[in-house]
């Protein structure tokens, strides 16, 4: 293996249009640069990331390891390497991620599909999200507001999870999720929680029949004008959209049902 690629962003985004439209059960990681910088021993010791920032050590690798190597024909894998239009990142060495072991040999969609679904093709937005709404979901990440209930569906539980070295504390956020569906029972699990969703997919994957959607830091977008969003890191995409995402979220607000 000398490169590794992916689908076009457009082609992702279509791919996780027939998987949602089916009904069934699907999982969805999302792996940026930080996460697979983050099987690598590059980077040992060091703070990893801008918004969702990680200590890294050989706990942290090894939990990413062990999350990286989750397989099956309901998962749909999205990685920033090789995407086209990728915007800036760190520069991920081809050859580090060899030296790993692990299996890259797989049919990966683009890391950014769902915020750029978002961002870029409102109508395949929409399709998508309603299809995802129309059924109940936990929701883990850092912070919750009602407003996204209009994408992701009907809401039955928040599992909150910290802003920083989030996979250092997956084992306390699994167990609170684990407690969640015991009286939730959500059809899905939606994630916002950085590098901390890919552990948590991998470990929940044989544990929860339902969907596992990790989209990222849509999310945030979707809270612009919420309260929460005054206290969370600002990613640079969200940042320099602003007013598009706010013209955007109006005519998600009349055309999500």
């Amino acid at each position: 293996m000398n490169t590794i690629s992916t689908l076009s962003i457009r082609d992702s985004i279509y791919e996780l249009i027939k998987f949602a439209k089916c009904n069934q059960r699907f999982v969805h990681t999302r792996w940026g640069d930080v996460c697979l910088l983050m099987l690598t021993d590059l980077y040992v010791n060091q703070i990893l990331g801008k918004s969702n920032k990680n200590k890294v050590n050989d706990s942290v690798i090894s939990l990413m390891k062990n999350a990286w190597n989750l397989d099956g024909k309901d998962v749909l894998v999205g990685i920033n390497k090789g995407t086209p239009n990728h915007e800036g990142g760190h520069n991920v060495p081809t050859k580090a991620l060899i030296k790993t072991g692990l299996n890259f040999n797989k049919k990966f969609l683009a890391a950014v599909a769902i915020e750029r679904i978002f961002l870029d093709y409102p109508e395949e937005c929409i399709e998508f999200f309603n299809y995802i709404n129309k059924t109940s979901y936990l929701f883990v990440g850092q912070y919750y507001n009602k407003c996204l209930d209009k994408f992701y569906g009907s809401n039955v539980g928040w599992c909150q999870t910290p802003s920083f070295n989030s996979v250092a504390y997956t084992e306390d956020i699994l167990k609170d999720i684990l407690t969640n569906l015991k009286t939730s029972n959500p059809s899905k699990i939606i994630f916002s929680c950085g590098q901390a969703a890919r552990v948590l997919c991998s470990e929940l994957y044989n544990k929860f029949e339902g969907t596992l959607l990790d989209v990222g830091s849509m999310s945030d977008m979707v809270i612009i004008n919420c309260e929460q969003f005054k206290n969370i890191a600002k990613r640079t995409h969200v940042s320099v959209n602003l007013p598009k995402i706010k013209n955007l979220l109006r005519i998600y607000e009349k055309s999500l049902s």
